[in-house]
């Protein structure tokens, strides 16, 4: 998000979630939810749609996201968490 108009933008369209996905979970993928959390974003995390060089790599990312920062789900489960209209809360 940094360098971005995203936390501006996002709210002025009804925004509620910010569901962060892409190529390198250890990489972009951890910074974006890291800067989306301290700024207040409830980001849920979809543990299936991201990758890493080795998923030794991707497991430690997804664990240390998971404690401090992320609600870690498969896509399916925050699909139906959203849905369900229930916060994305850590």
């Amino acid at each position: 998000m940094s360098g971005t108009h995203l936390d501006w933008a996002l709210p002025n369209l009804g925004s509620r979630h910010l569901i962060v996905y892409g190529v390198t979970t250890s990489g972009r993928v951890e910074s974006t939810v890291r800067d989306a959390a301290d700024l207040g974003w409830h980001v849920p995390l979809p543990e299936d749609c991201r990758a890493a060089i080795s998923k030794q790599l991707h497991d430690n990312t997804i664990n240390a996201m998971r404690l401090v920062v992320a609600l870690v789900k498969t896509a399916d489960q925050i699909v139906d968490h959203i849905q369900a209209g229930r916060p994305a809360r850590v």
